[in-house]
């Protein structure tokens, strides 16, 4: 689901609420029996930045407890925050940061710090 819980009154297309997501799978065949997500995000409130987006979110990920775990162990999680600043009308600059504690066995919590550009021609 995406819903607004605020609109823009100038802009009818910009404002910002709540998203998420729910998926289930048979825990027999698949290795994620479930698969949660929440968070906020649209158009930023700040002045003069209607253009620029952000998001914040959470996950949760159910492992199966049918499938041999050797390579699944515990469910995972994680959180992210974006902000996704517009340069010119064409070209957009964002910054995000994560936080996953990942499903997989041998695999360490991890935090993720990055930049993306993107230019549209």
């Amino acid at each position: 689901f995406d819903q607004y819980l605020f609109v823009d009154p100038c802009d009818q297309s910009k404002g910002w609420g709540l998203f998420g997501r729910a998926t289930i799978a048979d825990a027999a065949t698949n290795p994620l029996e479930y698969f949660l997500s929440i968070g906020v995000g649209g158009n930023s409130r700040i002045a003069g930045r209607s253009n620029d987006t952000f998001g914040a979110g959470v996950y949760y990920a159910g492992t199966s407890s049918e499938i041999p775990g050797f390579l699944f162990g515990d469910n995972g999680q994680g959180a992210e925050l974006f902000y996704n600043y517009q340069v010119t009308p064409s070209f957009h600059l964002t910054t995000d940061l994560q936080f996953v504690n990942p499903s997989l066995k041998f695999v360490d919590d991890s935090f993720l710090f990055g930049f993306r550009g993107k230019l549209d021609f």
